[in-house]
């Protein structure tokens, strides 16, 4: 009676649990794409880990084994898996008498432990059976939530008997398959999207103002995302990320002069030519992580935003040019296909030919457009040279050195941002959370509000810039039919 409920109790306090601690972010229309799967079941993972139990795999502590496939301790354990103390006495009295029996045993060796007694050994059943009591209620909310969040249109062909209404047993439900067809049922990410993902991974900036271990938390959060669509950051990356975070670090200042010699040992450890594997990048996080305790945090710089800004910028234009560059060449194939349907059928003509000037009409404003931003952030970078000229005092004085936190405004001095706005007021602030204006993502997932496109902005508020007649004529070729 103690073991059911056990389990139950188990069952309710987890559901209620994963209720609160792991939603599913879902669109408009209810709907999923892979990304917010990826995090649902990375929030659950994290929460599996913190159920502790004596039965999982050797190196393991938390209940996260449930989502993984194959066999292990945890999934083999089944409604009717139990512990007696007389087939534990039986094992462990076996062990002794084979160890007694054995004749290559030398007067030196240590002495053998004698077997079990009885309430020992009722004792550890106990507490075995009682722990698989635990992990069958813990299996069980987890799979209820998993069908609550996700539908049972998704789940139904997996927790379902076949052609039936009747629930499978427990035991014929692996939660791995559950995870797979909610992953598979999944929108898929444009590819536009999963290739920022890919550049915000690479570009990875620490914040010092945070562990070292919290930033490679929130790395390694980020690069299991990318797995949902198929995309692994091999641990080579992963190396060459924390690497170069901590190269930057002790060149900017005598705030990490405590990872110099972390960072010094793990160079001389390792070739320029090493292919990092799982293993030496935890010895390299063991380094990191070892220096990291001795540094004071609060003497760390805040984040070099606009370096940071500058960085994503060039990554923008990449992806934006590539993908532009790719539609381009879409919309000529379109544009010759329909040139060719011409010349087959004489009494369509008229129709291709309108259709190849309102694709070149589309190209011209695309590459205005791409012009106009191109002059705009000209023009902001020849301001922002002028303003460092006129600002610093002291000959030679570097951009970027000794900024101040700009306290002509709440918003910037909340979140220790330095440049002032005088153009724009407080309530336009990118870093006000309530301003409706455009802000970069890393803006916004800084506030934690939803981060919106450009092109969703007027010109006043950060969207792009208008197309005038000099864009347009910059932007384009002269085109005639």
């Amino acid at each position: 009676m103690a073991d059911f409920n056990t389990r139950e109790n188990t069952y309710e306090a987890t559901l209620k649990l994963l209720q609160r601690n792991v939603p599913l972010e879902k669109g408009p229309h209810g709907t999923y794409n892979q990304e917010d799967a990826a995090e649902f079941f990375e929030c659950l993972v994290n929460e599996l880990k913190q159920k502790h139990n004596e039965l999982t795999s050797s190196g393991k502590t938390g209940l996260e084994e449930l989502l993984e496939d194959g066999n292990n301790p945890i999934n083999g354990v089944k409604t009717t898996t139990g512990f007696r103390a007389k087939e534990f006495i039986d094992k462990d009295t076996a062990r002794y008498n084979t160890a007694i029996a054995n004749k290559n045993r030398k007067d030196t060796d240590p002495p053998i432990p004698p077997p079990v007694t009885i309430p020992e050994a009722n004792e550890i059943v106990d507490r075995n059976n009682l722990n698989a009591q635990i992990i069958l209620g813990v299996k069980q909310a987890t799979k209820e939530h998993i069908v609550a969040e996700f539908g049972s249109a998704v789940t139904n062909a997996h927790v379902l008997k076949p052609n039936s209404n009747k629930a499978r047993s427990l035991d014929d439900i692996k939660l791995f398959d559950l995870k797979k067809a909610v992953m598979k049922n999944a929108q898929r990410a444009t590819f536009d999207s999963t290739f920022k993902n890919v550049s915000t991974v690479l570009n990875y900036t620490f914040n010092w103002q945070l562990t070292a271990e919290q930033n490679v938390e929130q790395l390694s959060t980020k690069a299991a995302m990318l797995e949902s669509n198929g995309i692994k950051v091999d641990k080579s990356y992963m190396v060459l990320i924390v690497l170069r975070n901590m190269e930057k670090a002790i060149k900017s200042g005598q705030w990490a002069d405590d990872l110099k010699e972390s960072f010094r040992t793990i160079c001389n450890k390792y070739d320029a030519d090493h292919v990092h594997d799982d293993t030496t990048y935890k010895e390299v996080l063991t380094e990191l992580f070892k220096a990291d305790k001795n540094r004071t945090i609060s003497d760390a710089p805040a984040p070099d935003t606009e370096a940071a800004e500058e960085v994503n910028s060039v990554y923008e234009t990449f992806i934006n040019e590539y993908l532009e560059e790719s539609e381009t060449e879409d919309e000529d194939s379109v544009a010759e296909s329909a040139y060719s349907a011409a010349s087959s059928d004489s009494e369509s003509s008229a129709d291709t030919k309108s259709a190849r000037r309102a694709l070149k009409k589309k190209e011209k404003e695309k590459k205005a457009r791409k012009a106009a931003e191109k002059k705009k952030k000209k023009e902001k970078k020849q301001k922002r040279t002028r303003l460092t000229v006129a600002g610093n005092a002291v000959k030679g004085k570097s951009h970027g050195k000794g900024k101040k936190v700009n306290r002509d405004c709440k918003h910037c001095t909340t979140h220790r941002r330095w440049g002032s706005h005088p153009e724009t007021p407080e309530k336009k602030c990118r870093f006000n959370p309530k301003a409706k204006v455009w802000r970069p993502k890393w803006v916004a997932d800084l506030l934690g509000v939803e981060y919106k496109t450009r092109d969703l902005f007027t010109t006043e508020n950060g969207g792009y810039p208008p197309l005038d007649e000099s864009d347009a004529s910059s932007g384009s070729d002269s085109d005639s039919e």
